[in-house]
């Protein structure tokens, strides 16, 4: 039986499946690894095995376009012909421009037809090219001859550019393939955009360890399970005596300052920061399979040194008389969710949280910055200094507490 359906119907057929294959592929690697990378990968190739000679594929990535993330504003990705993606972020800052104020930046850039003038395409040819791009101009002069930008239409309405540039002559079959695979790649982004914003925002705001587990559905309401953890609870020390000298808008900037210190210290040494609450810190070390308190403790006691040192640092920087406490303590948690039916709040409750608490309230008795529970000074009793028995609000009996020796 001759086959009914025209070679050309064929081909276009057999390019979209092999696109849709590569960026199913790279959607599964983009949301297990957490970046864009795999999406720019996957274009790239998919053109190579078309039989198109590109050199670069470039994704602006950005916030202006529908890239939502809480810490960057662009993230800018670039695949040359090879196994990498080069990633280049830049993080948000205080003077940002308004995203309905942003036509003046592009207006030099070679997207900026495609953002404001609703075309398709911007082809350029670099070969003696005169424009204000400092994109174009350098690509010239590395020898590439063809550069392409096209609009990813996407649900909200924006337009999200991606670029291709060869050293080759890109040939004339390009445009033709793109309008055919265009809407594939535009809504596999919006789908990565959409999973990536709500990542990184479950780890911003849960934590790296938490945040993917909440994401996954692995805890809903009232669903708890029980470990053994580390605690440290951290407060900013004279926080409203520095709020009255720097006013509301001038605290905020130092409070990042301290937080950022705090946050560095407790990352380097496998600490997840599981809440702010006002000008405190509550941290938590979990107790790892395989793991040992010995090293719970050494990582403990490593954040707070750490910590201490830089925000002394910082606050000499600064000329300001910044300081922290600690309240340390080992033991079993309830870590999960809790809420009301509409409002959900991932935490860790038990005696164990409310002792870390008590302790930290004692540095300013003792004048020293961190303060422990007994759990914590048996296993590090050459670090630590017994300052007496106290005793606690809502503990029933008197508790021995350590500080840090001097």
């Amino acid at each position: 039986m001759p086959d009914s359906q025209p070679a050309f119907e064929k081909s276009i057929v057999e390019s979209v499946t092999r696109l849709g294959e590569n960026l199913r592929h790279s959607l599964s690697k983009s949301r297990a690894l957490g970046c864009l990378g795999p999406f720019v990968y996957a274009i790239g190739e998919t053109l190579l095995e078309e039989g198109i000679q590109v050199d670069r594929v470039n994704l602006p990535a950005a916030k202006y376009f529908g890239f939502r993330h809480p810490l960057y504003a662009v993230a800018n990705l670039t695949w040359l012909k090879g196994p990498t993606v080069e990633v280049d972020y830049h993080e948000h800052r205080e003077n940002d421009v308004p995203l309905d104020q942003q036509d003046e930046q592009l207006r030099e850039t070679p997207y900026h037809s495609l953002v404001f003038g609703e075309q398709q395409y911007a082809p350029f040819k670099l070969k003696n090219i005169s424009h204000p791009s400092k994109v174009l101009n350098r690509l010239a002069h590395e020898g590439y001859v063809d550069y392409l930008a096209l609009a990813l239409p996407l649900p909200s309405g924006r337009v999200q550019p991606l670029s291709i540039a060869s050293k080759t002559p890109l040939p004339d079959t390009i445009i033709p393939y793109l309008n055919t695979v265009r809407p594939l790649m535009a809504s596999t982004l919006d789908s990565l955009y959409q999973g990536a914003a709500a990542r990184s925002l479950a780890q911003s705001y849960l934590g790296r360890i938490t945040g993917p587990k909440v994401l996954a559905g692995d805890f809903i309401r009232g669903n708890t399970q029980l470990m053994n953890a580390g605690i440290l609870f951290c407060d900013i020390r004279g926080f409203t005596s520095l709020s009255q000298e720097l006013g509301a808008s001038g605290v905020v900037s130092v409070v990042n300052q301290i937080f950022d210190v705090i946050g560095n210290a407790v990352k380097e040494n496998d600490g997840e920061i599981l809440k702010f609450i006002g000008d405190a810190v509550l941290i938590v070390f979990a107790d790892d399979e395989g793991g040992s308190r010995n090293k719970m403790v050494n990582s403990m006691l490593k954040t707070v040194q750490t910590a201490v040192k830089g925000v002394t640092a910082l606050g000499k920087q600064l000329n300001l008389p910044l300081a922290i406490g600690f309240g340390g303590h080992i033991g079993d948690v309830l870590y999960g969710n809790i809420g009301t039916e509409e409002r959900l709040d991932f935490t860790v409750m038990g005696p164990s949280v409310n002792l870390a608490s008590r302790l930290e309230g004692l540095c300013k008795k003792f004048d020293t910055a961190a303060v422990f529970s007994e759990n914590v000074a048996c296993q590090c009793e050459k670090s630590l200094t017994k300052l007496g028995e106290e005793s606690l609000k809502g503990i029933k009996n008197a508790v021995p507490v350590w500080g840090l020796k001097r």
